[in-house]
């Protein structure tokens, strides 16, 4: 988690993004959450998205809303 933070402010990220195992109880007391760490100590916004326990045989389907006007948008370049 702290790597993961402190890279985020190295590269001037405007997100974290990350993927989540979705441990609960015991198993997750043991190893801690690294994904709550982040929630915790993040000065961005963050998506978690939880890992799937089997593969899926067919590819999810989903409908993103078409982005018409990038005036204002930027870009964070390393460096």
């Amino acid at each position: 988690a702290d790597a993961i933070l402190s890279m985020t402010g190295e590269l001037a990220a405007d997100a974290i993004v990350m993927s989540t195992h979705g441990r609960g109880g015991i198993r997750r007391w043991v190893y801690g959450s690294v994904a709550d760490k982040i929630l915790q100590h993040a000065t961005v916004p963050i998506l978690l998205v939880r890992a799937f326990a089997q593969p899926r045989e067919e590819p999810l389907d989903v409908a993103l809303p078409e982005i018409a006007n990038f005036e204002g948008m930027h870009s964070h370049e390393p460096g």
